[in-house]
């Protein structure tokens, strides 16, 4: 666009507008605002002006810090009465009702430079002299001035109302389908809980939708049972909640001789009531209802409650409208006769299911006691789970002291504090029959009628009307009875037998378990020390065995250069055996060092790249056989967590004896690999030497155990104990195997960490 030297083009022109707009800003008084006169304006806000008055849609400029307006012909209609005053007003004085809702926009775009769009909202203009509500698209926008900061924000706005209609009345005719369908699927939905709910309550809930959707909110559901000679409420609708009075006297209930009720008890059918009459009903606060529907819910010849239905506007009702009704109390009733059927079902399988969880219990306190070695606590759970699965009572263990029956576990309260004060002071061994019995015959004795003159006085368990007393069997001894008192009176049933008595050999089982775990940990303490013992004599024994080595080596050395030229062949030879002997001892006395080393320091975890500890021990071991021909083929190895000082030594070990091993062959050959498993890595480390006999493999990883003499392959027997002992720190496993001839395989594993 061409840079205008003015607003508007003067008269002699060829461009003037002649447009309202276009002829009041030019004749405005602009020197009256913040804007000042319009040679003044910059060159940003004249040509957006310029543009703004031609332009077909409705537009308003807000410029400066008081955001003055400007705005085109087609936005007269947004301004309505507001025009022309508006004209060069600051808009928060010209639109204060809405200035709090957009002041944060217009600060958005004044100092973010950002900008908005509101899409649908809803205006009320003037349109032809009259209000009328309207809908538009609002897009604010920054625009900037010659110094490059945001000098005012341009206004867009679109009318959308034809559009906005269109939508709601499409909106309209989908909710009006969307009625019909959800009223045939809460029928259908009705329908399918009917053949799978036996719950009447619940079922009234789908019986609601159901109505509603058939008779709208001018509908009021109430399912009623009967009380004594009540019909009460149970089940209704959310509309009585604004009938207060209505709802409080349906939920106190009717009387029985109600006449709405009382010809559907006589009948068995359902009743339609027209024209609702308040006095002639007798039903108190229900003026607003003209027709009401009451369908009885027969079982057994036997009405058990009903379905009620008012209608506020309707007094009539059609053949659809019974139908519908009819078809409802239908569903229910089948679901009640079924819910009966249930019961009764329910009843039969009672003692069955008491069974059920009786074993399930023990099952659980099974799990629970394996892992507690406190036996008390062992019967304290014990006896909380009996008492949650039967009637209130009190639970107690009594065991011996000094002639006394005391109560060394008690769960619940006896009921009486002159009890309690008995049950403290213990009871006599030998006159109480009900905890002698059970500790003489070592069998369960069930009071099902408690006698209360059997123990104590009378007056003290007038309250205890049920009593067992169990032995609890430990090793083939009676430590303690288990005993249950009830505050009701009830026979034993046989689930109730078969609860106690299998609760009070599991817990006699578990009590045993508990004490041979206690005489384990005991017996492995014991092995503990005489290991660590046992280390400390090795160690000891090693240090201490070197000095005598060291004198026979030493003597042995003088003795040679004492008889010098004299010393004959046989002697020399002594001296020689003699020489070889102590040289051996020396290196039997550094490997058990070693392997009491190897269990005393404490593993150092850390990251190992076992395939470069493998290459580095494979090169430090080949310089020492150099002459030989030596084939290696050395597999991925992973990166594995252990201590690198100590699986040096078993990588070193394991190398060492493939390479002793395959001394005899002509070409030696070493296979290094590793397998991956979900909680380990295992090692293979397999020769083509001279192997082993296969039936003495479990000698293989002893101390000092060795397979072949000592004049063909040299060694202590110490190496592959102190491998695996090394492996077993790490938590790991070593194994080997062989054939006579045919090289030797071994094996070992990390665990991951």
């Amino acid at each position: 666009m061409s840079q205008p030297t003015d607003l508007i083009p003067t008269p002699g022109g060829s461009s003037a507008l002649p447009h309202e707009m276009g002829r009041l800003v030019q004749a405005f008084d602009w020197s009256s605002t913040s804007l000042g006169p319009r040679s003044t304006w910059p060159q940003s806000l004249r040509t957006l002006t310029e543009m703004l008055l031609v332009h077909p849609f409705a537009m308003i400029v807000l410029w400066g810090p008081d955001l003055v307006q400007i705005y085109n012909d087609p936005y007269r209609i947004v301004m309505g009465a507001k025009h022309p005053a508006g004209l060069g007003q600051p808009t928060r004085e010209c639109w204060p009702e809405v200035w709090h809702f957009n002041a944060p926009i217009y600060d958005g775009v004044m100092h973010r430079g950002e900008t908005f769009e509101f899409t649908d909202q809803r205006l009320v203009i003037q349109r032809h002299g009259q209000d009328e509500e309207a809908f538009f698209t609002l897009t604010f926008s920054p625009v900037r001035d010659e110094t490059g900061g945001v000098g005012g924000v341009l206004v867009t706005v679109i009318e959308t109302t034809e559009r906005v209609r269109a939508q709601a009345e499409l909106q309209e005719r989908t909710r009006r389908a969307e009625e019909e369908a959800r009223a045939q699927e809460a029928f259908v939905a009705f329908t399918e809980a009917v053949g799978t709910q036996t719950a009447v309550r619940a079922l009234t809930g789908e019986a609601t939708r159901v109505l509603w959707a058939h008779f709208g909110d001018d509908s009021t559901f109430v399912y009623y049972e009967r009380e004594g000679d009540r019909w009460r409420a149970r089940v209704w609708t959310e509309d009585l909640e604004d009938q207060p009075e209505l709802l409080a006297l349906l939920r106190e209930g009717l009387p029985l001789d109600t006449p709405l009720y009382a010809e559907a008890l006589n009948t068995q059918q359902p009743v339609f009531t027209e024209q609702w009459d308040v006095e002639r009903e007798r039903v108190p606060h229900s003026e607003g209802y003209g027709a009401a529907a009451n369908v009885p819910l027969v079982v057994d010849g036997e009405v058990r409650g009903f379905v009620a239905l008012g209608l506020r506007h309707t007094y009539r009702w059609s053949e659809l409208d019974r139908a519908v009704v009819r078809a409802v109390g239908r569903g229910l009733n089948l679901a009640l006769e079924r819910a009966e059927a249930t019961t009764r079902l329910e009843t039969q399988n009672a003692e069955l299911d008491a069974r059920t969880k009786a074993l399930e219990g023990v099952a659980r306190l099974s799990q629970d006691l394996a892992l507690q070695t406190d036996r008390y606590e062992l019967i304290r759970r014990a006896l909380d789970l009996v008492l949650s699965l039967l009637p209130p009572g009190v639970g107690f263990f009594y065991e011996r002291h000094a002639g006394r029956w005391h109560a060394a576990v008690q769960v619940g309260v006896p009921g009486t504090p002159e009890l309690q004060a008995a049950v403290d002071a213990g009871f006599p061994v030998g006159g109480t029959p009900t905890l002698d019995r059970p500790e003489q015959t070592q069998a369960p004795f069930f009071q099902d009628r408690y006698d209360q003159a059997l123990d104590v006085a009378p007056e003290l368990v007038q309250h205890l009307q049920t009593v067992a007393a169990l032995p609890v069997l430990v090793d083939g001894e009676v430590p303690g009875l288990f005993n249950v008192a009830l505050f009701e009176a009830r026979a034993w049933s046989a689930a109730d037998r078969a609860l106690l008595v299998t609760v009070a050999r599991s817990l006699g089982l578990t009590l045993e378990g508990a004490q041979g775990v206690a005489r384990l940990a005991q017996e492995r303490r014991k092995l503990e020390v005489a290991n660590e013992e046992l280390e400390a004599f090795t160690y000891s024994v090693s240090h201490d065995l070197r000095t005598p080595v060291r004198h026979v080596m030493s003597f042995n050395h003088l003795l040679r250069k004492q008889l010098g030229v004299g010393l004959d062949d046989k002697a020399a030879r002594y001296l020689t055996v003699v020489e070889e002997a102590a040289g051996r001892m020396n290196t039997l006395i550094d490997a058990m060092l070693d392997l009491s080393r190897t269990s005393r320091l404490p593993l150092r975890l850390g990251p190992v790249d076992l395939g470069e500890l493998v290459e580095v021990v494979r090169v430090e071991l080949e310089a020492d056989v150099l002459e030989r021909l030596m084939e290696w083929e050395i597999g991925p190895l992973p990166l594995v967590m252990a201590d690198s000082d100590t699986l040096r030594q078993v990588v070193t070990n394991l190398l060492e004896n493939a390479l002793k091993y395959t001394r005899p062959r002509e070409v030696a050959r070493v296979e290094v690999w590793a397998e991956e498993r979900p909680s380990e890595w295992v090692v293979h480390v397999r020769d083509n030497g001279v192997g082993f006999d296969p039936q003495y493999t479990n000698k293989l990883f002893g101390v000092f155990q060795r397979l072949h003499l000592t004049k063909d392959f040299e060694g202590t027997g110490v190496g592959l104990a102190n491998v695996r002992r090394i492996i077993t720190r790490h938590g790991g496993r070593v194994w080997a195997s062989a054939r006579l001839g045919e090289g030797a395989t071994f094996g070992f594993t990390l665990p991951k960490f």
